[in-house]
């Protein structure tokens, strides 16, 4: 384990990613700038976690990191990143993958796709970068273990799909800030443990049956 959180780092010498036998990196809360060595997920086979939110660090992330098959955290919120997510499906260990606060792109969302061979995922967030499009219904596909889905302030359109029903286990689902249009789907009042949902400025249109059950998906959540 190798934790130099909240310091004034400005950089990372190249020295420290080619430590083969790190299971944790953790350089979160300083200054770094740059870019994230492209070859992280092979210099660093074994790595566990990998958090370095709060920094400066721009460039793509890495498609190496799909390489480094035992990841089970990803923290990279907080920075300049930018360029299209990466398929990251063949990390079947991951529990969360937090990306909010960047400058990433989508396309075509193949990434979601991918992460359905994330059967361990808990949390995904995503809030605030340029992910566009509408959001596919492979969603419905994610892991039937995925607690929080945070998809808010980006530039998402078209409609919310009726699979985001198909989530047991969700208890926070934000799609707030974004263009989606259309009804609120039925489905999302298929899950039982949603605590929070954020829907706020989209362009949703509403019958009374959608009120109706989102009120009693609200009220059994609170009950």
């Amino acid at each position: 384990m190798l934790n130099l959180g909240n310091n004034p780092f400005g950089y990372i010498p190249a020295q420290l990613y080619n430590i083969s036998s790190l299971r944790t990196l953790d350089l979160s809360n300083n200054n770094i700038t740059g870019a994230i060595p492209s070859r992280i997920g092979n210099s660093l086979p074994i790595l566990e976690k990998f958090i370095a939110s709060g920094n400066r660090i721009n460039g793509s992330i890495p498609v190496s990191l799909a390489n480094a098959s035992k990841l089970q955290v990803i923290d990279l919120s907080y920075n300049s990143l930018t360029g299209l997510l990466p398929l990251l499906g063949s990390l079947h260990d991951m529990l969360q993958l937090d990306l909010r606060s960047n400058l990433l792109e989508s396309d075509n969302w193949q990434f979601i796709a991918s992460l359905a061979n994330c059967p361990k995922l808990k949390m995904l967030s995503m809030r605030e970068n340029r992910l566009d499009g509408s959001l596919p219904t492979s969603v419905g596909n994610l892991s039937s273990s995925l607690q929080r889905l945070d998809l808010g302030n980006n530039r998402i359109g078209g409609t919310l799909p009726k699979e985001i029903g198909n989530l047991p286990q969700l208890q926070l689902l934000a799609m707030d800030q974004n263009s989606i249009v259309g009804e609120i789907p039925s489905s999302i009042s298929n899950l039982s443990n949603l605590v929070v949902l954020r829907l706020s400025h989209n362009i949703f249109s509403c019958q009374d049956h959608t009120i109706s059950r989102l009120s009693s998906a609200v009220n059994r959540a609170f009950s």
